[in-house]
């Protein structure tokens, strides 16, 4: 099965297609990331400025064309640290929503971080000795998580 995930952070926006190979492992069949800068000047008055929901929504438009050619299965779509801490999240999700029909899932910075060690664990290969700890450090634009 083909799937697609678009990832809205800080900075940028990435697009993501991929599908599961015979050997059960997700196999990247696509990636895109375009700066888009959405957290620009958040950190003043905690608002996602119309310059910055422009590019992203761009952006998303772009990707939008590329899945209808792709023609994924799935989309799923995430949002991150910019819209988790805007006071006009809403405003910026309900674009997305009606321009698009996607439904964006604003997710925690737990959740966040448990994403990000899932995905560097899944391209990692298997042990061939003693499992030793990892630590994953997801340095984003508006947050870091540490698992």
């Amino acid at each position: 099965m083909k799937a697609a995930s678009i990832d809205i952070g800080t900075n940028s926006t990435r697009l993501l297609v991929a599908r599961i190979n015979s050997e059960g492992r997700l196999e990247a069949l696509l990636r895109q990331a375009k700066i888009t800068r959405l957290g620009e000047g958040l950190d003043k008055d905690r608002v996602i400025k119309p310059e910055a929901a422009k590019r992203t929504l761009d952006a998303l438009a772009e990707y939008k064309k590329i899945l209808e050619e792709v023609k994924p299965k799935k989309v799923i779509v995430a949002a991150t640290s910019a819209v988790r801490e805007a006071q006009n999240s809403q405003d910026f999700l309900d674009q997305i929503k009606n321009r698009f029909g996607w439904q964006t899932e604003v997710l925690s910075g737990e959740t966040e971080a448990k994403l990000s060690f899932l995905g560097v664990l899944g391209n990692l290969q298997p042990p061939t000795s003693n499992l030793q700890p990892i630590l994953v450090i997801d340095v984003g634009g508006g947050s870091t998580e540490l698992i």
